[in-house]
């Protein structure tokens, strides 16, 4: 007997891949912004063809850039006690981070690249179509974060002193299951 584990819908039967940057593909393939031109889709994403775009690019000397990662993954049977779970469909509610950082150019700045990028990501969540991308369902619960100095986000940033960080966040459905 063979177990397959993977994403309801997909063809053939198995997980896609990392779904942060199957979002990020469809982020960039379906970006909109064309003004101010470092905002704009080859800038941002240093291509217009999606299965080029990479996910976490090194930032270089840029002065805005974008990924998306993992966060929070919820999962669990719909009807304890039940079948579903072992043979039906296990629903996966999982929050993906969009990190959005910008380098402060002028002291007083208020950063509106930061806005008119969240505004777009949110765009782009709620305009969403069923499998878009493979297997995910629909989004829901677009967050925002205020911005920081990404120093007073985490250890991580501690290079980035004088650039910016906002988090947006929302919530992917899919379901997977199990073929014996």
């Amino acid at each position: 007997m063979s177990l397959t584990w993977g994403v309801v819908d997909t063809s053939p039967f198995a997980d896609p891949g990392d779904y942060e940057d199957l979002i990020y593909q469809y982020m960039g393939d379906n970006w909109s912004i064309t003004s101010p031109a470092h905002l704009d889709k080859v800038t941002l994403f240093q291509t217009t063809d999606p299965s080029q775009m990479i996910n976490r690019p090194d930032p270089g000397n840029k002065q805005t850039w974008f990924w998306v990662s993992s966060g929070t993954l919820e999962t669990g049977r719909e009807l304890p006690g039940s079948l579903i779970g072992k043979h039906g469909h296990i629903p996966h509610f999982h929050t993906f981070i969009f990190n959005i950082m910008t380098t402060r150019l002028v002291y007083g700045l208020t950063f509106p690249d930061l806005g008119i990028i969240t505004r777009e990501i949110e765009r782009l969540v709620y305009q969403y179509d069923k499998n878009m991308i493979t297997g995910i369902d629909h989004f829901d619960r677009f967050m925002s974060s205020a911005p920081l100095e990404a120093t007073l986000v985490g250890p991580q940033f501690v290079a980035y002193a004088g650039t910016y960080i906002q988090q947006c966040s929302a919530i992917a459905h899919y379901f997977k299951q199990r073929l014996d």
